[in-house]
């Protein structure tokens, strides 16, 4: 077994643990986490997303969705989900364009990131379906502050903290 079958098998362990503590606590950085399935454990990447609300989601996640589903044959979810969503973004375009109360400023602009997002959406799927995996930039979010209870040294600034 090569090292970089290894490193590939670790990263899948350490990803499922992780996602099995994100369940106790959140589901949000489940998410996120799901995007280093893309490693090669398409199904459970695909569990992960299907799950999503797309609505609340930015597109910015679809490609790495649309990938997994790609590689799992699953096209007719690809066609359906872009669809759905190039179709509620027009629609939500239109509205803002037609609303009276909208500044003109505001609209054109409205207009111009949506398209922007539509074409991103459509050029996704193109690239998919060429076989061509979309690059996954993960950022795991840091937390700075000490939670430590009761830590003076780090000035938790909790009032309910007192010093004996």
């Amino acid at each position: 077994m090569s090292s970089t079958t290894r490193k590939g098998i670790r990263s899948k362990r350490s990803c499922k643990r992780i996602t099995y503590v994100e369940r106790k606590e959140e589901e949000e950085l489940e998410s996120s986490i799901a995007e280093i399935f893309i490693l090669g454990d398409y199904e459970e990447f695909v569990n992960i997303y299907s799950k999503l609300d797309w609505d609340f989601y930015s597109e910015a996640f679809l490609p790495t969705y649309f990938y997994s589903l790609w590689k799992l044959s699953k096209t007719k979810e690809i066609e359906e989900l872009s669809s759905k969503t190039i179709q509620r973004k027009e629609k939500e375009m239109k509205e803002v364009i037609q609303d009276p109360d909208e500044e003109e400023d505001f609209k054109e602009e409205y207009e111009e990131e949506t398209m922007e997002e539509i074409t991103f959406i459509k050029k996704a799927v193109r690239e998919i379906y060429k076989g061509n995996a979309p690059i996954i930039d993960y950022k795991p979010q840091v937390e700075t502050r000490c939670y430590l209870y009761g830590c003076f040294k780090h000035t938790n600034s909790n009032p309910n903290y007192f010093s004996i």
